[in-house]
Parts: C-alpha cells; sequence; structure tokens
C-alpha cells in the first residue's frame, strides 16, 4: 500500500480524502499492522476461455446488464459505463 501510494496509485474520495495526505495515510496503516492477516488466494483462471465463462454470469446482472456491451473484436470487450465521480458522464 505505502507503494502504490508513494507511486501516485492511490486516490481517496469523500469521508477518505485527507488520507490523501501522507502523514494520516501513514497513521492510519499503522492500525493493520497489528493485525493477523490470513490470505486465501485462490488458483489463476484456466485461461481466456474461463475468464469468459466468469464474466458471463455477469452479463445479465445490474454489474455488466447486455445493453452495455458495445463490441467485441480482437479479444477486446467494450462496454458502456457511467463514471459517478464526474456526473454520471457515459464512457467507453
Amino acid at each position: 500500500m505505502r507503494q502504490a501510494f508513494a507511486g501516485g496509485k492511490v486516490e481517496f474520495f469523500g469521508q477518505s480524502a485527507d488520507l490523501a495526505e501522507p502523514a494520516r495515510f501513514d497513521a492510519w496503516l499503522q492500525k493493520f499492522k497489528q493485525t493477523k492477516w490470513v490470505v486465501y488466494a485462490k488458483p489463476p483462471f484456466g485461461g481466456p476461455e474461463e475468464v469468459l465463462k466468469y464474466l458471463a454470469r455477469y452479463t445479465h446482472s445490474v454489474a455488466i446488464s447486455s445493453s452495455r456491451l458495445v463490441s467485441m473484436e480482437n479479444g477486446r470487450v467494450t462496454f458502456r459505463w457511467r463514471d459517478s465521480r464526474h456526473s454520471n458522464r457515459s464512457t467507453l
């Protein structure tokens, strides 16, 4: 987390915005050093077909409805999404 924060790859919004300040972020992380973490990591997907099967389960749900799917060309899937942080503008 510290590396991502230092590299500018972590953003904070709303009630968490004050964590963008390095001293506050560091103090916040200190709490988690005292927690015993148990990590469960699943094996990686079995390849592109398995990834598509996984994503296919979500095409008829709120997350990615069929109406949001734009195209599938050259192994790439394009879909529309709304950027809620920037006036809900529609994006590809």
